[in-house]
């Protein structure tokens, strides 16, 4: 008996010793898990912590005497979050089975994102004694996401607002286009891209190229920066700079396409280049210019000298017409070059473009009965500032080229407006804001192809063929240069088989126009003093004014007539603007004033340089003369510098 009682106090203990390990092991677990674990008790409808694990002390921040022992509703002071604890512990105990929330809790460590988990735990007679929680820790995963989400969100606004199309296609299709890819193909809505062929929205011409480096990517990441031509949904055509890259989309690989519109771009490439090409051959045109002006001297001028030689009957005459036909003809093609050189001489004078232009129309002569020509010229259409001549040879030249288009079949109108410009874009350029008389010459022809629109304005460019009329092919780009030096502006449009109009653009000017001298040639005694370094000119000149009754002494250098002028002053000089051996004519006159402060002179040459020109004229001289020169010409110009009243000259400093 005895022994029997040892032995069942043995098992005993050994029993308790087992239970105890027991207790060790999960009393270990239960501190050492990472989740926050905690038991409650149900006492009379409340909960109560008994106990609470490491984690649940390290997380929230809470030592345990400040838990364990507490209910629920002290240890949580926020009304809204205990209502919600409360109401889960409820309903674990009412569906009697584990329920599970997400929480946010604010502790003394920081903010807390946990899952929550509570069981019910039910004695023998069914009523809920315990309920066993925990909460794991989600803080860190939540941070991760929000950030992923708020950096998709990073993406998603890059992307929407980035101003270069993106766009995604898989197996050909449209999958994806930002607001700027959108926008590159004229789309209002995505649906009209999305599921639609890619191929469809490139070019004819480049769809082979293009389908090739798309293939070509499977076998590298992208491409490199290459230029296509792709398609709007209306039809037109953009050149496009775009870069494909291999990407995952939604899961799968797809391409990802990143194009910019450089239409706009190589438009003004292309008018760099033009603008280059176009100053080249100015200045070879100046150049070539000035030299024939001075060999065009006595072709001008010598016939009409013979002329008066001769009785009228005598049959020379008809040479000299047709010499002094052929002079004009040349002496108007220079004048065109010298107009592309930006040297030609402006008279700057308020003109009426209505005169101008009816002017230009008498100039066509007789028009054939298949040809019309109308006019829409308005009555109060304001003035522009500029030169006459220059002007009637613009709108000679687009009647012609109106005229050939049409091969003297069809109808050219010409129309005339006042209008308000606010910054338009036109195709070789743009027009600032303001005010402009505007004309606009259309003709009904054969219009111009978009592979020449580039070039008409280049010189001697022609379409004409050889069998043809042809001209000089200055015309255009004498229209835009002095279109150009009027500052001005010139836009077109045409279409081909349908016709094309020229707009030009004219700032305005509120002085009036003057009145146009009589045709009487007078002429003098005076003593005159040609300064030329051209011994043609010199010639020309000296002939020309001493027919007019003057008397006239010639130097070959600016040096050689101020040492003139110092033993045999002069009533008036002309004076050449370009010596290149010696001085110019601005110094020239320069020092002449030093001899005589009331010396009058007049200025001669085959181009102006106007900054030269004006500080001159500031100087007390009169008129500037163009070469070549004719009676008319520079008798008018002699006379009226003799006849004005002197002023005060100023010198200016060295």
């Amino acid at each position: 008996m005895q022994e029997q009682s040892m032995a069942s106090l043995t098992d005993r203990v050994r029993i308790n010793e087992a239970l105890q390990e027991r207790e060790k092991l999960l009393t270990s677990i239960y501190d050492t898990v990472g989740d926050c674990i905690f038991l409650l008790s149900v006492v009379d409808g409340r909960y109560r912590f008994e106990s609470v694990n490491h984690a649940f002390v390290r997380v929230t921040g809470l030592n345990k005497e400040a838990v364990e022992g507490k209910y629920v509703d002290e240890v949580i002071p926020e009304p809204s979050l205990s209502s919600i604890v409360l109401k889960n512990y409820a309903r674990a105990i009412t569906e009697r089975k584990i329920i599970q929330w997400e929480e946010v809790s604010n502790y003394s460590t920081g903010i807390l994102v946990g899952i929550v988990s509570v069981a019910p735990v039910f004695d023998k007679n069914g009523v809920c004694t315990h309920l066993v929680g925990s909460v794991h820790d989600i803080t860190e995963r939540k941070r991760i996401e929000d950030d992923l989400r708020a950096s998709e969100e990073r993406y998603r606004l890059l992307v929407e607002s980035s101003p270069e199309g993106i766009m995604v296609h898989k197996n050909g299709l449209f999958v994806f286009a930002n607001q700027a890819a959108l926008t590159l193909f004229g789309a209002t809505d995505p649906k009209q891209l999305i599921g639609q062929p890619i191929i469809e929205r490139v070019h004819p011409d480049f769809r082979s190229v293009v389908q090739k480096r798309v293939a070509a990517l499977d076998g590298g990441p992208h491409t490199s920066l290459l230029e296509e031509k792709l398609l709007r949904l209306d039809g037109s055509v953009i050149d496009v700079e775009v870069t494909a890259s291999k990407i995952t989309f939604q899961g799968s690989d797809a391409v990802q396409v990143v194009g910019r519109d450089v239409t706009e771009t190589k438009r003004l490439r292309l008018l760099e280049s033009r603008t280059q090409r176009l100053e080249t051959a100015a200045q070879i045109a100046g150049q070539v210019a000035h030299d024939f002006n001075n060999l065009l001297g006595p072709i001008i001028a010598y016939p009409e000298f013979i002329r008066d030689e001769l009785p009228p009957d005598h049959p020379a005459r008809k040479y000299l017409n047709a010499i002094e036909t052929a002079a004009t003809k040349i002496a108007d093609i220079n004048q065109q070059l010298l107009t592309l050189s930006r040297r030609a001489h402006y008279d700057q004078e308020a003109l009426d473009l209505n005169a101008l232009i009816l002017a230009s129309l008498g100039d066509l002569g007789q028009l054939p009965a298949t040809l019309i020509c109308e006019t829409d010229l308005l009555d109060d259409l304001m003035h522009i500032k500029g030169g006459a001549a220059q002007l009637h040879r613009v709108f000679i030249n687009l009647l012609i080229n109106a005229r050939d288009a049409l091969q003297d079949i069809g109808t050219i109108s010409i129309k005339t407006e006042n209008c308000y410009v606010d910054d338009t874009k036109v195709r070789f350029g743009r027009v600032p804001k303001g005010e402009y008389v505007k004309v606009t010459v259309t003709d009904t022809g054969c219009g111009i192809p978009n592979e020449i629109i580039q070039k008409i304005f280049d010189p001697f460019f022609t379409t004409k063929l050889a069998n043809q009329r042809r001209g000089s092919g200055l015309g255009l780009s004498v229209v835009n240069a002095v279109v150009k030096d009027h500052g001005g502006y010139i836009d077109l449009s045409t279409e081909v088989g349908v016709g094309t109009s020229f707009h030009l653009y004219f700032p305005t000017t509120h002085d009036s126009p003057n009145e146009t001298p009589g045709e009487e040639i007078p002429g003098g005694g005076e003593t005159l003093l040609v300064v030329d370094d051209d011994q043609i000119q010199r010639d020309v000149s000296s002939e020309l004014l001493t027919k007019l009754g003057y008397n006239v002494t010639t130097c070959e250098s600016g040096e050689k007539a101020i040492k003139l002028l110092k033993d045999k002053p002069q009533n008036l000089l002309i004076l050449d603007m370009i010596m290149p051996d010696g001085i110019d004519g601005v110094e020239t006159y320069r020092r002449a004033l030093l001899i005589n402060p009331n010396q009058k002179a007049i200025i001669v040459s085959g181009f102006s340089e106007t900054e030269r020109v004006h500080e001159v004229q500031n100087m007390g001289a009169g008129a500037f003369v163009k070469k070549p020169l004719n009676r008319k010409t520079i008798a008018l110009a002699v006379r009226n510098e003799l006849d004005r009243v002197a002023e005060t000259a100023s010198l200016p400093s060295r």
